[in-house]
């Protein structure tokens, strides 16, 4: 009996990290369409390389490779991808903490030079 719950749990962790591999996939076609056919000009001149096109590629190869591990180590059920699945999550949150922290102590600054950036820009 246990054995069967175990491998309802491990199937259903594999189609739920496959779900966000595909996820990820069309989160990367999507920037890569928008790359190819799309020609954006930026708002903000200093920021040009930070257009959507590219926040979404590069969003799309993290959330693909992330979780492509996840699903790897849960098919397998290998302790070794688990764990740097797990230590990916891990940094990933911390980089976003991080980053959210900074923007809400500097929040004035960044929203004057984004000021002066964007009248610039027009």
């Amino acid at each position: 009996m246990a054995q069967g719950c175990l491998k309802c749990l491990k199937y259903t962790m594999c189609f739920a990290k496959f779900l966000c591999f595909l996820c990820g996939v069309a989160v990367l076609g999507f920037g890569v369409y928008l790359t190819v056919s799309f020609k954006m000009t930026a708002l903000t001149p200093t920021l040009a390389k930070f257009n959507s096109a590219n926040m979404l590629l590069v969003s799309g190869i993290v959330i693909t490779c992330v979780s492509f591990l996840g699903f790897l180590g849960a098919l397998k059920e290998n302790r070794c991808i688990l764990l740097t699945f797990f230590l990916l999550l891990f940094l990933l949150m911390l980089v976003e903490l991080t980053a959210a922290c900074l923007l809400l102590m500097y929040e004035s600054e960044i929203a004057s030079l984004v000021k002066n950036d964007l009248h610039d820009g027009l």
